[in-house]
């Protein structure tokens, strides 16, 4: 059973459109995995939500406070999502470091010698 969900499976989302600008923003990612690809989807929307609340705000007369003051809110989330992609791509997922194993025993974090006397 494979669940995984391809660019090609996001072209009819309601939440993201039917457009060719946004599945040339999801190519252009090229996302290695399903986190990425969440990451991805993610950033899409934002920009899509960025761009909706300053075309509602385009009047020179009367521009509307609320949809700019969103607008700045999904420009910092995007801002924010792009850098953990980075972070993702540089330094993988989390992960466990195992120091001095000795005999089959592992310990993880750092180790102090002193014996507390």
């Amino acid at each position: 059973m494979n669940n995984q969900i391809t660019i090609a499976d996001l072209a009819d989302s309601p939440i993201l459109g039917n457009s060719k600008e946004v599945m040339a923003y999801l190519e252009s990612y090229t996302p290695k995995d399903e986190v990425e690809m969440m990451l991805v989807t993610q950033m899409a929307l934002c920009h899509n939500l960025v761009l909706g609340n300053v075309s509602k705000s385009k009047s020179a007369f009367s521009p509307d406070p609320d949809a700019l003051k969103n607008a700045a809110v999904f420009m910092r989330l995007f801002n924010e999502q792009v850098h953990t992609l980075k972070r993702y791509r540089k330094y993988g997922g989390p992960s466990i470091s195992f120091n001095n194993i000795v005999a089959g025993n592992a310990v993880v974090g750092d180790i102090n010698s002193s014996t507390g006397k």
